[in-house]
């Protein structure tokens, strides 16, 4: 006859995850500043004939959102690391 000791444990478990903000804020740093090229490229051609124009437009509406978003995602992100110091 084999006894086993079997023992339940009430455990919490907590991930912490580690984000490196200055990469992020590079990475972030040089896709805003191709946007803004991509966009200022737009405005200059913007009273010449041409056929890619609006694609152009398309292009800046398309990205101003989603970093717009990334900037208010990474300054919630920073408010909340700097409450929990």
């Amino acid at each position: 006859m084999i006894i086993l000791d079997a023992r339940l444990y009430n455990t919490e478990w907590k991930v912490v995850t580690y984000i490196n903000l200055e990469t992020v804020d590079d990475n972030f740093r040089t896709v805003r500043n191709y946007a803004q090229m991509s966009a200022d490229f737009c405005k200059k051609h913007e009273h010449k004939f041409w056929v890619n124009y609006n694609e152009c437009l398309n292009n800046i509406r398309q990205t101003d959102r989603p970093i717009k978003e990334v900037d208010d995602l990474k300054l919630i992100l920073k408010t909340v690391n700097k409450e929990r110091k």
